[in-house]
């Protein structure tokens, strides 16, 4: 009847221009799925960890550079999470309930190609920027979700965890 675990996966950019032109729709878009997606889906979750639990957010590294110019509403929501994983971890320690972020660094997923129409080229010249010269895999990804999903991680709540390959460093 209750709930272990939640990781909330949520991401998009709306529209890839500068926030000079961004509509208000897609402004709001871009927050509704960064950040309010993942605020209610915790706050449901939480209220159903009877016997405490764990909740795991995505941000992002880029926003706590301040994001770019054409991604200025995902960055805001993104920074947000940040926010929401530090209030929640603090309230949820009450009832054992563990909440964590991951701030990903440049992850090879689809995401660049899907809401940016990132090319090859431009895949690999961003590459180059990471300190170990290549994308981040899916699965190093997950890896982190499983280790804070697991008994290993007991004594970690509140902390947005980089998962970045030294980029932005």
């Amino acid at each position: 009847g209750g709930i272990n675990s939640l990781v909330v996966l949520s991401g998009c950019i709306t529209k890839s221009e500068h926030w000079k032109n961004i509509s208000e729709d897609d402004w709001n878009m871009d927050i509704n799925v960064n950040l309010n997606l993942s605020f209610f889906l915790a706050r449901a979750a939480m209220k159903k960890m009877y016997q405490g639990g764990q909740i795991i957010l995505v941000g992002t590294e880029s926003a706590i550079h301040g994001g770019s110019p054409t991604s200025l509403a995902y960055g805001v929501a993104k920074r947000g999470i940040e926010c929401l994983v530090q209030g929640l971890a603090r309230e949820g320690s009450r009832n054992n309930i563990l909440v964590n972020g991951i701030r990903l660094g440049f992850i090879r997923s689809g995401f660049h190609q899907r809401w940016q129409n990132k090319t090859e080229d431009d895949l690999t010249n961003r590459e180059n920027l990471v300190l170990l010269k290549r994308a981040g895999e899916p699965e190093e990804a997950a890896a982190m979700m499983i280790y804070l999903l697991s008994g290993w991680s007991k004594f970690i709540t509140g902390q947005m965890i980089p998962v970045t390959g030294g980029d932005w460093l």
